[in-house]
């Protein structure tokens, strides 16, 4: 298939993957509407998705928010690597602290990332590294737990290009004030 939208979550019919082995390029996966828990490998709880080059995370009308959990890195294919996170999606980058995922291409942002939907203990200390560009457009969110107390913070490590602005909601699980610069 060059291109596949679930909407409503991942149901029996996918079972636990979301596999595309077409060798043409510009295949795109849209989740849209619902909850989605994905990886790029089995991995218990979540589903399978590799072999797309474009992942794209958007909410409709019928269901304004979709939400994506990432359990692992996601390895896009082809030339056009992007995961594009829409209006009113919401990708979450929250885990077992410390969590360290790596998305292969770009990240496109015009909905949020929050590194502190699972992190009960608000710990500072996931990163998510993209290994293209970070581009922010319009209403672009990132929800990050910092820690002044001991200087950390989450990250979104970008060897790329960063563009556009990015709004950013700090929480902390400390009273104190941080003394120097924390991101």
């Amino acid at each position: 298939a060059k291109s596949l939208t679930v909407t409503s979550g991942v149901n029996e019919a996918f079972t636990d993957k979301l596999v595309n082995e077409e060798p043409n390029e510009d295949k795109s996966l849209t989740l849209a509407g619902g909850s989605y828990s994905i990886a790029d490998v089995v991995k218990a709880g979540s589903t399978q998705v590799a072999g797309w080059d474009v992942i794209n995370i958007k909410a409709t009308e019928s269901a304004p928010a979709t939400i994506v959990k990432l359990e692992s890195d996601i390895g896009l294919s082809g030339s056009n690597k992007e995961m594009i996170v829409g209006e009113g999606a919401v990708l979450d980058v929250s885990g077992h602290s410390p969590l360290n995922i790596t998305i292969d291409g770009n990240l496109i942002n015009s909905g949020v990332i929050d590194f502190t939907v699972m992190d009960r203990f608000g710990e500072a200390d996931d990163s998510v590294t993209v290994t293209g560009d970070y581009i922010a457009r319009d209403g672009a969110l990132m929800v990050l737990n910092i820690e002044p107390e001991n200087g950390t913070a989450d990250r979104l490590i970008v060897d790329g290009d960063v563009k556009g602005n990015t709004n950013l909601y700090l929480k902390t699980s400390s009273d104190r004030k941080a003394d120097g610069d924390i991101l």
